[in-house]
């Protein structure tokens, strides 16, 4: 699924994963994808850890429409999400 960002030419691969290391920031983020369009969600999905090594990261996923669970985990895998060393997500139905 794409989408494509009010009055621009850019065109963005969603789901989308993200990390980042306070939950906090979720908030900050959320805001900032509803500026850049109105459809776009944040959610928080999963806590664990990144492929690259480093402490544990709160993941988050930017999507349009909801999306199954294998598309969840496609965007996590894409964003570094260490499926060996992690459990299951645990925030998305």
């Amino acid at each position: 699924m794409t989408c494509k960002l009010e009055s621009s030419d850019i065109v963005v691969k969603i789901p989308k994963a993200f990390s980042v290391r306070d939950e906090r920031e979720f908030a900050a983020f959320g805001h900032l994808m509803s500026r850049l369009s109105p459809e776009l969600k944040v959610s928080e999905i999963a806590c664990g850890l990144h492929v690259n090594g480093g402490g544990t990261v709160f993941w988050g996923l930017v999507y349009k429409d909801k999306p199954n669970r294998s598309m969840v985990m496609e965007a996590l895998v894409e964003a570094g999400f260490d499926q060996e060393h992690n459990g299951a997500i645990l925030k998305w139905e």
